[in-house]
């Protein structure tokens, strides 16, 4: 008894052998993405009395290839201290063509805005967020450290901060903030972010000051020379 191939029989098995190979790569990638996290990290820092400035939220991979990122919206909180208080301001948001963005380019809002708003205090809550489209997701890996949101700050409300006075800024881990794929552990991520005030120390003597400060050093060398 014999058995008969076609050309048809041979083109449906090359198929059926790359449908394989292709599941199993996906497999793979997928189980590898899953081993890993996306890890998300507030960076600590100072904001001039009287002025405005900016504090950062970073996201990277602790996966041993990389991790993928589709959509994110993300709400920030500051915490209440004393009787002053930071507040968030309009958000400059990440430029097109920002390298250190984790959408750049990619991204169909390049990091919307949504607020400042209201939760305890007056503006005190910000909501950003950003999303790849019909994109693929984004590929972050291990060894890079990308822009996750940038948060204007005002020191110039009613109740103004001094020197000296510290706040916390918070992400909610909880809705109405939301990452895809999900963050599933946020055990290595530091969730939160340090803004200290400081003293002003570029101020810039006006110049008619600067003009009577530097008299007595004219007068000083025009006599001297006067006396030669």
């Amino acid at each position: 008894m014999s058995t008969y191939f076609d050309g048809n029989d041979s083109g449906n098995a090359l198929m059926n052998l790359r449908s394989t190979v292709l599941a199993t790569l996906l497999l793979f990638v997928s189980a590898t993405a899953a081993e890993a996290g996306l890890i998300i990290k507030g960076v600590d820092t100072t904001i001039q009395q009287g002025g405005t400035g900016f504090v950062d939220f970073t996201i990277e991979s602790d996966g041993p290839v990389f991790d993928f990122l589709a959509f994110y919206n993300a709400q920030f909180q500051i915490a209440p201290t004393g009787s002053t208080r930071l507040e968030f301001a309009p958000t400059t948001i990440p430029p097109f063509n920002t390298p250190d963005y984790v959408m750049n380019v990619v991204g169909i809002n390049q990091g919307i805005t949504v607020g400042p708003t209201t939760s305890v205090v007056p503006n005190d809550t910000i909501t950003v967020g950003d999303a790849t489209g019909s994109n693929p997701p984004v590929a972050i890996l291990p060894s890079s450290t990308k822009l996750l949101a940038r948060l204007q700050l005002t020191t110039l409300g009613p109740l103004a901060p001094q020197a000296g006075d510290a706040f916390v800024i918070s992400m909610n881990p909880f809705p109405p903030t939301g990452f895809a794929p999900p963050l599933a552990d946020f055990s290595q991520s530091d969730l939160t972010a340090r803004v200290e005030v400081v003293a002003s120390s570029n101020v810039i003597p006006e110049p008619a000051s600067a003009v009577i400060w530097a008299l007595p050093g004219v007068v000083s060398v025009f006599g001297r020379r006067r006396r030669r």
